[in-house]
C-alpha cells in the first residue's frame, strides 16, 4: 500500500469521526440527517467541541513530532526534558497563589 493511500484512509477515518461526533451523543444515536434536521444544538453545542478536541489533538501531535525531531530519538518524550515537571510544578503553583480559581 502507497503513503497516498494510507494517508487518504486516516483522513477518510477521521471525517467519519468528526461525522459520528457530531451525531452521538446524550440524547442516544441518532441518523445524521435527523440531528442536522434538528438543527441548531449540533451547530451551536457540539461543532465547537469537535472542532477544538482535533485542533487539540493536531497540536499535541505536533508537539510530540517537533520533540522527536529536536532530539533526533523517536522514543523521546515529555519526561526525557523534564516537561512533565515543570507543568505539574507550573500547576501547584497556580493553585497556591490563587487557590479561588481552582474547581
Amino acid at each position: 500500500m502507497s503513503a497516498r493511500g494510507v494517508v487518504l484512509g486516516l483522513v477518510a477515518l477521521c471525517v467519519g469521526a468528526t461525522a459520528l461526533a457530531l451525531c452521538a451523543g446524550s440524547a442516544g444515536w441518532r441518523p445524521l440527517w435527523d440531528a442536522l434536521g434538528g438543527g441548531d444544538a449540533i451547530f451551536a453545542l457540539r461543532a465547537p467541541r469537535v472542532v477544538l478536541a482535533a485542533l487539540m489533538g493536531a497540536s499535541l501531535a505536533l508537539a510530540g513530532t517537533g520533540m522527536q525531531t529536536l532530539l533526533r530519538n523517536d522514543l523521546a518524550d515529555p519526561y526525557v526534558l523534564g516537561l512533565s515537571g515543570g507543568a505539574a510544578l507550573g500547576a501547584i503553583g497556580s493553585l497556591l497563589l490563587w487557590p479561588g480559581v481552582a474547581p
